[in-house]
């Protein structure tokens, strides 16, 4: 396991983020979820979006737990797998008008998507990496252009 306290200390050290850089870990079927996570439909009585949730945690410093029951964007739900994909994931329809300009664009932006496959996950689990009680499967970082520069340096370095 990574030392979550030690990294978000270096990020903190060299690049000064203005929000918390954002622990996410995805949870298998049967995972505990941390009793102090927030769950969107419980504790703020509606429904969120994975975009959503990423953005409460690197901005209020919360932990906060996404299943299916707590998630309303259809593009989100079937990237984590949480659903099978239905017909209007490939038509189009769901990205044009917000993402792309045409139907066709929308089209070609469903198709090239990553989905995980059904099933394989059941949570969404995000938190600031500092106060994670979890090991991340990836550390999400929101920068400024030399920010990002830093890191794609930092990455970089020894290849």
């Amino acid at each position: 396991m990574i030392d979550v306290k030690a990294a978000d200390r270096e990020l903190q050290t060299y690049l000064r983020p203005q929000t918390f850089p954002v622990a996410i870990r995805m949870l298998k079927p049967g995972e505990p979820i941390p009793d102090k996570a927030r769950r969107p439909a419980r504790d703020f009585k509606k429904l969120s979006m994975s975009c959503q949730v990423i953005d409460m945690a690197r901005r209020y410093g919360w932990m906060i737990a996404l299943t299916r029951e707590d998630h309303i964007c259809s593009l989100g739900i079937a990237a984590l797998g949480f659903e099978k994909p239905t017909h209007l994931h490939a038509s189009g329809t769901l990205c044009e008008g917000m993402y792309t300009e045409t139907k066709e664009a929308g089209q070609r932006s469903e198709a090239a998507s990553d989905r995980f496959a059904v099933g394989d996950w059941q949570t969404l689990l995000v938190a600031p990496l500092e106060r994670a009680v979890f090991e991340p499967h990836l550390v999400c970082v929101y920068g400024n252009a030399a920010q990002i520069m830093r890191l794609t340096q930092a990455a970089l370095w020894k290849r």
